[in-house]
């Protein structure tokens, strides 16, 4: 049984971040804390609460600055790590686990894909970057022993794109904190939150960029809005397209749109369950998290069929599939007449993926990747 792992991320634990990468990798050191296994992060800044569950810390930068400078310094710092032969080295990313391959090629390796990266890195950086990404992801996977794939979907992607990979890949969910994440009072939780209690509110809550069509949230909100006066947006999360986001907001001149920072993890089970429905409208997820995280909280689901989506969300059972997004603003219409018979069905769609349970999972895959060397 495997007693020991380096979890490898570009993150802060210290600080909140709207990222379903941020959860799972915090969730997942925790969780195999308690399963007794000897876990290391190795990330940005500092510990937060991690040394608390007795996972160590290893800050390679101070402060986050962008994938490919961690990479580099990883680059760095990956040959002075003093690792036991039968650690197994978790990366989140491909391109994070490439100097380990390197500098530590006897160790297990596992890396979890939580989207399809390649598809970001050339819609942000171009086609050029995309390949040298490719070809980066390539190395690393081929040297990997086993592939954590988040949901179907994302295994689909790759196995279509590594069919020589597809006995390495592996499906395992993230994991839930269902001691936060549980269903609570709307009218309380939105008194905490200092929102209106007669409002409908729809919830997106994540980064603001690019690839998450916040812009689509708020053309469908703005026929919402018309229709229903006491409708309300909120936008939880920050992003560099933020500034853009809410200049659209004004020249649409929506006057519902409430814009909050990004939130604790116990802040945004209150958000959820503040919320009527969570709104997410992205053409390409690994996952989404959020939309496990919202049904656990027992708020309804309208998303795009990406990642996991259908997978838990049932059409007009515990949230919508947004096949075309014209059709937007009526189904985001039609979310807030039926939240309250839908929400019973919510949480109980994802009790399955408890960290307790999605652990043991992870830590089988261990096993398997030590018992390849």
């Amino acid at each position: 049984m495997t007693t020991n792992a380096v979890l490898v991320c570009g993150i802060d634990p210290s600080k909140e971040a709207a990222s379903g990468v941020f959860a799972y990798t915090l969730g997942l050191a925790k969780a195999l804390a308690m399963n007794r296994v000897q876990v290391k992060l190795v990330g940005i800044g500092s510990p937060g609460d991690l040394q608390s569950y007795g996972v160590d810390f290893v800050a390679i930068q101070d402060r986050p600055t962008t994938s490919l400078d961690f990479v580099l310094n990883l680059v760095k710092a990956a040959p002075s790590m003093h690792l036991s032969e039968d650690t197994v080295i978790h990366a989140q990313r491909p391109d994070d686990l490439a100097p380990f391959c390197i500098s530590h090629a006897k160790n297990p390796k596992v890396v979890t894909l939580h989207g399809a990266h390649s598809d970001s890195v050339r819609a942000n950086k171009g086609d050029v970057i995309g390949q040298i990404y490719d070809q980066i992801e390539s190395f690393s996977l081929k040297r990997t022993d086993r592939i954590i794939c988040v949901s179907k979907a994302n295994m689909t992607h790759f196995q279509e794109k590594y069919p020589a990979l597809s006995g390495k890949m592996r499906l395992v969910y993230a994991g839930l904190d269902l001691e936060v994440l549980k269903p609570a009072d709307k009218r309380e939780a939105r008194r905490k939150l200092g929102i209106g209690t007669d409002a409908g509110i729809l919830l997106y809550a994540g980064r603001l960029v690019e690839e998450k069509r916040v812009h689509l949230i708020l053309k469908a909100f703005k026929e919402v809005e018309a229709k229903n006066g006491k409708a309300l947006l909120v936008i939880v999360g920050g992003g560099k397209d933020e500034s853009a986001l809410r200049e659209m907001a004004a020249s649409l001149s929506l006057q519902r749109v409430d814009w909050r920072p990004i939130a604790s993890r116990q802040d945004l089970s209150l958000m959820l369950n503040a919320a009527d429905a969570t709104v997410i409208a992205s053409e390409h997820e690994g996952i989404p998290t959020i939309a496990m995280e919202s049904l656990a909280c027992g708020t309804p689901v309208v998303s795009t069929p990406v990642g996991i989506v259908p997978e838990i969300v049932e059409d007009g059972v515990n949230g919508y599939i947004v096949n075309d997004v014209s059709a937007l603003p009526g189904i985001m219409e039609k979310a807030l007449a039926t939240s309250s018979s839908l929400s019973n069905n919510c949480a109980e769609s994802v009790k399955r993926f408890s960290w307790e349970s999605v652990a043991k999972e992870v830590m089988a895959v261990y096993d398997e990747a030590s018992s390849e060397g």
